[in-house]
């Protein structure tokens, strides 16, 4: 009896695991039999969730950490959360969820949804990835209607206010205008900035940061920081920016992590590891403006 139920606890493991294995990839959710996609996840060997999509006129951004418990599909996930359109971004949730299996195999994924609705997935890769292509069904069919709003935030010295971007859903280039009108700060120990940050901030990022001159109140100086392991080198792109004065800067990016950010005639390179790739807009004491500008 004792040998019958080691060999059944076996197959159970085993066939588990056979489905874990048959999840690592990149997947389409659609709901017309994989014709189009609202969205796309991808599973990752260590346990890592990287997702994208549209649902009810939301984009997401999904990251997080997925195990598989016998037939359960559980997921820990968070959400960045934006307007499709306007790239306004809403507050993020947390969510956490279990679906159950119906089956796996090498070009679907059937599993009920904790309401009971059966979905399915297709593959469309079985190397998972943290690259925004394709685009999502959505975004598609609703290009020419993408109009980016300004951002703005405006908190007291001290306090910083945040933003979080879309900036990685835009396939190899973007353009943008940043602008900060300083707060009068009393205290020295507070001086006030604005920076945009892409990369992953905990190893490997940049900023490109506007922040006011120790000697004046009306200039400001717009500055490079590339950041690695905690080190940082920093370099100078302009030191006479006007309070309220918008400065236009070109980033491009190639497949291998070339990152270029171009100002003016000024052009950098570094090398940004598009599988950490997040972006956020950071502000404190000072009114400052964000808008992505259309190509």
């Amino acid at each position: 009896m004792k040998a019958a139920c080691s060999v059944l606890l076996l197959l159970s493991l085993s066939a588990s695991a056979t489905q874990a294995d048959l999840r690592l990839g990149k997947w389409c959710e659609s709901d017309d039999g994989g014709q189009s996609c609202l969205g796309f996840i991808s599973y990752f060997p260590n346990g890592d969730v990287y997702g994208y999509g549209v649902v009810e006129d939301v984009f997401y951004i999904a990251t997080g950490d997925w195990q598989q418990r016998d037939q359960l599909s559980c997921l820990n996930l968070t959400y960045k959360l934006f307007n499709p359109l306007t790239e306004t971004p809403y507050p993020p949730e947390e969510i956490n969820f279990c679906n159950r299996i119906v089956d796996i195999n090498p070009q679907t994924f059937v599993y009920l949804a904790d309401d009971g609705e059966r979905h399915t997935m297709y593959r469309i890769s079985e190397q998972p990835d943290y690259s925004m292509l394709p685009q999502p069904a959505y975004l598609q069919q609703h290009s020419a209607k993408i109009q980016p709003e300004l951002l703005t935030l405006s908190p007291a010295a001290g306090n910083y206010g945040l933003y979080p971007l879309m900036l990685e859903t835009v396939p190899a280039e973007i353009s943008f205008t940043m602008s900060i009108t300083p707060h009068k700060v009393l205290d020295p120990r507070w001086f006030p900035y604005a920076y945009l940050q892409i990369g992953d901030p905990e190893d490997v990022n940049f900023r490109i940061s506007l922040h006011q001159k120790p000697d004046s109140t009306e200039q400001n100086i717009l500055m490079l920081e590339y950041r690695v392991g905690g080190h940082s080198t920093k370099q100078k792109l302009a030191s006479h920016i006007a309070n309220g004065e918008a400065v236009h800067i070109r980033l491009s990016w190639q497949p291998d992590g070339s990152t270029r950010i171009h100002y003016r005639e000024q052009t950098v390179q570094y090398t940004l590891p598009l599988s950490s790739w997040q972006s956020y807009f950071v502000v404190s004491g000072t009114t400052a403006s964000f808008q992505r500008q259309l190509q």
